[in-house]
């Protein structure tokens, strides 16, 4: 039986839709579970901030290198082994609010080199 990080593809944000601060995004990533359709988010320096999340469902997180901001991401079809859809939002007030958009996850998307070299031993 094969371990759940074995192999698998880190499924990386590597494109997004609404406010500035959506660039935090870029080069987290999701893990596909073994239970397909089932994923864990990871941000760019490896640490795991949601477990569990399928198509519809969402959670909350801050990123460590910017703890004063509060993330919520939910996931929204299509998702697969190799593409991960869904929306975000978190507190950041501009000019109209909270900043929001949509994401895009692929498998084998680009990180920034930073989270390249913190989490591309472990694949």
């Amino acid at each position: 039986m094969s371990n759940e990080n074995d192999t698998k593809l880190p499924i990386i944000i590597d494109s997004f839709t609404g406010g500035e601060s959506g660039h935090d995004l870029k080069g987290c990533y999701f893990k596909m579970k073994e239970n397909k359709g089932t994923y864990d988010f990871h941000d760019k320096d490896d640490h795991e901030k949601c477990k569990d999340l399928t198509v519809g469902t969402g959670c909350s997180f801050v990123l460590d290198e910017k703890p004063h901001i509060k993330w919520t991401i939910v996931l929204t079809p299509p998702c697969s082994e190799l593409v991960v859809n869904g929306g975000w939002a978190n507190d950041v007030k501009g000019d109209v609010g909270e900043e929001g958009g949509t994401f895009q996850a692929q498998a084998g998307g680009t990180m920034d080199a930073e989270a390249s070299a913190a989490s591309g031993s472990g694949y």
